[in-house]
């Protein structure tokens, strides 16, 4: 491989890169919600499964945060 095509490859990855990097989810952008202003889920299942939720974060031991963007994803995989 010669050196510009190995430079025109690095330049299609990085343009690819950038245009994946805008796509991720910024949790500084998500809304984190407290398990009281969850109708549709108990408070008390959410407390006793929180560290198998991917969504659900410990702000200490008897305080949580869901995510919205992540309760919903979560959500969409189970089909509801």
């Amino acid at each position: 491989m010669t050196f510009e095509e190995l430079a025109a490859e690095m330049a299609e990855l990085t343009a690819a890169l950038k245009r994946v990097e805008g796509k991720l989810d910024r949790p500084e952008l998500d809304e984190w919600l407290t398990p009281e202003e969850l109708t549709h889920i108990s408070t008390r299942w959410l407390y006793d499964n929180a560290d198998t939720l991917p969504f659900v974060r410990r702000v200490n031991r008897k305080v949580l945060r869901v995510s919205k963007k992540g309760l919903i994803r979560w959500m969409e995989t189970r089909g509801r």
